[in-house]
C-alpha cells in the first residue's frame, strides 16, 4: 500500500518520501513525530485517510493514506478533495457574520426578513435566522428526499414547530439550508459564488469549492461504506450537493487554512475575515455546546470548535483547540475505525502539550446489525398495521424498519438499535426521547390491514415488505 506524507509549512527535507518542516520549535517536531506514528498506527485502513495539523502561523504536517479508488489501486495524496459535508456549516455561518459585520444580517431579526418565502405553518414564536444558526428552530432533521433543493425549505410551510424556538436544540440540515438560501436572497447570487468569493478566495483555498456537482465527479475519490452485514467495504452512490448545510470540497492543506482563521478568531495575515465581535457571536454557544455552524466545548482547559461531516459516504472532522493554538482535520471517504480517529486526535493534542502519546486501544469496529425482531405475542391491531420495512427511492436515504420490542412500537434507521415511537394522534407517532423530540412517524394507505406508506417528517417512505 503506497504511504505520501508530507509536512508543507515550508520546503522541506526529502527523506524516505517524508518532507519535514525545519526544525522551527519542539512543537513542530513533537508534531513531526507524531505524525509518523499515526503513518504507522494506520497501515490496514483501506480507503482514504488525510490527516492535517496546522498552528495559527503554518500548517505543521499533512499526511495521506489509502485508496483513492480501491478497484484501481489509486493512491489517495495530500493534494486529494474531498467533500466535508456538515463541516461546511461553519462556512454558511462565516458567511453570514461577514453579513453582520457589513450591517446587512441580524441574527436576532425573523429569518422571513432576509427570505421573504420562508414560513411554517404554525410556530408559537417568529423563526429567527439565530434559531437556525444554533439548531434551536424547532424543525426537522432533513429531507433526504428533497435534499439540495429550495422545495425542501418550502415544504415546512405544512409544519408544526412543536415548542418555541430557541427552547430545544435540534440538529437540523433543514436549518442549515434554509440560511443558505437566505443567504442567495441577501446576495442576490448563487450560494457557491457567495462562499468561494467571501472565504475560499481570501483564504487562498484555491484548491477548494463550494458545490459538489457532475463535473466534479471524476476529481473526488470513490466514497466507501462499511457494510453492516460481512464487514465488506462497498461503494456508495454519487449524487450531486448544493445546499448551506454541507457542499464544500477540500483538501487537507485548504483545510488547515480554514482552520487558521479559527485560530486566530477571524483575522488573516492581512485583515480580518470578520471582527472580534462576530467571531465572539459566531463562538459563543447557544444549547447543548453548539454556536453557529460550530459545536463548542471547554476540554482540559481549553475552548474547542468542533465539528464533524459525512456526506455519500464522505466522512470528515475538524478540532480547533482555540488556547492550545493547533488544530486537527481528517478526511476519508470511507470510514475509518472510531477508536482510530479518536486516538489521532488524542496523540496529536498529547504531542502538541509534550504529554505521553497514548497507545492505540483496539476496539470492535464492526458495525452492530440488528437481526429481524419477533413479533411480540398480542399485540395490539393498530401496531401489526405498522410492522414492516419502509423506503424512499432517494439514493442518499436508508431503510426505516418498525418493529415492536416488549410491546413497545419502535423504528431503526438502516442498522440502528432502533428508537421507541409514543402516540401523538391517530396513526401518529413521535421518538419518545427526548420528549421534545420534532420528528414525527406518519403511517396511512392502510390495504389488507398493513399501512402501504409512512410519513417520517414529511417524507414518504412506502412499505417494500409486508409484516401480517
Amino acid at each position: 500500500m503506497t504511504w505520501r506524507i508530507a509536512c508543507v509549512a515550508f520546503a522541506g527535507l526529502a527523506v524516505l518520501g517524508l518532507s519535514v518542516a525545519p526544525k522551527q520549535d519542539p512543537v513542530s517536531d513533537r508534531v513531526a513525530g507524531v505524525l509518523k506514528k499515526i503513518d504507522a498506527a494506520s497501515a490496514d485502513v483501506v480507503p482514504a485517510l488525510v490527516v492535517a495539523v496546522t498552528d495559527r502561523n503554518r500548517t505543521l504536517g499533512v499526511i495521506a493514506h489509502g485508496y483513492a479508488d480501491i478497484k484501481t489501486r489509486m493512491p489517495a495524496t495530500t493534494e486529494s478533495l474531498f467533500p466535508i459535508g456538515s463541516i461546511g456549516k461553519s462556512f454558511t455561518a462565516m458567511t453570514l457574520m461577514e453579513l453582520f459585520d457589513e450591517g446587512r444580517f441580524d441574527p436576532q431579526a425573523p429569518l422571513a426578513r432576509y427570505l421573504p418565502w420562508f414560513k411554517v405553518h404554525s410556530s408559537p414564536a417568529p423563526i429567527t435566522g439565530h434559531h437556525l444558526l444554533t439548531h434551536t428552530a424547532g424543525i426537522p432533521r432533513y429531507r433526504a428526499d428533497l435534499a439540495s433543493t429550495e422545495f425542501a425549505v418550502y415544504w415546512l410551510r405544512n409544519y408544526d414547530v412543536p415548542y418555541a424556538p430557541g427552547t430545544h436544540y435540534w440538529y437540523s440540515n433543514l436549518g442549515f439550508q434554509t440560511l443558505g438560501y437566505a443567504l442567495e436572497s441577501i446576495e442576490h447570487a448563487s450560494l457557491h459564488s457567495i462562499i468561494e468569493k467571501r472565504i475560499l478566495d481570501r483564504l487562498g483555498m484555491s484548491a477548494s469549492t463550494a458545490m459538489i456537482d457532475d463535473a466534479l465527479r471524476t476529481r473526488l475519490p470513490v466514497s466507501y461504506l462499511i457494510w453492516p452485514y460481512g464487514n465488506q467495504v462497498v461503494e456508495q452512490p454519487w449524487f450531486e450537493y448544493n445546499a448551506g448545510d454541507g457542499a464544500i470540497v477540500s483538501t487537507g492543506e485548504d483545510m488547515a487554512k480554514y482552520v487558521r482563521v479559527l485560530l486566530n478568531r477571524g483575522a488573516l495575515p492581512a485583515g480580518r475575515l470578520i471582527s472580534e465581535a462576530a467571531f465572539r457571536l459566531m463562538t459563543t454557544p447557544f444549547r447543548d455546546d453548539y454556536a453557529y455552524g460550530l459545536g463548542v466545548r471547554t476540554i482540559d482547559g481549553d475552548t474547542v470548535l468542533r465539528h464533524t461531516g459525512g456526506i455519500a459516504g464522505f466522512s470528515s472532522v475538524m478540532e480547533v483547540h482555540v488556547n492550545d493554538g493547533y488544530g486537527v482535520v481528517l478526511l476519508t471517504n470511507g470510514q475509518p475505525p472510531r477508536d482510530l480517529a479518536l486516538w489521532i486526535l488524542a496523540a496529536v493534542k498529547a504531542a502538541v502539550r509534550g504529554q505521553p502519546v497514548p497507545d492505540l486501544l483496539a476496539t470492535n469496529t464492526v458495525p452492530s446489525v440488528n437481526a429481524r425482531e419477533p413479533e411480540d405475542v398480542g399485540l395490539p391491531v393498530e401496531y401489526r398495521r405498522y410492522v414492516g420495512r419502509y423506503k424512499n427511492q432517494n439514493i442518499e436515504d436508508q431503510t426505516v424498519r418498525i418493529f415492536v420490542r416488549k410491546g413497545q412500537l419502535m423504528a431503526a434507521h438502516g442498522g440502528a438499535d432502533g428508537e421507541p415511537l409514543v402516540r401523538v394522534g391517530p396513526a401518529l407517532f413521535k421518538p419518545a426521547k427526548p420528549d421534545f423530540n420534532p420528528e414525527r412517524y406518519r403511517f396511512d394507505s392502510v390495504v389488507d390491514g398493513v399501512a402501504l406508506r409512512l410519513a417520517f417528517s414529511g417524507m414518504p417512505m412506502y412499505r417494500v415488505d409486508v409484516s401480517r
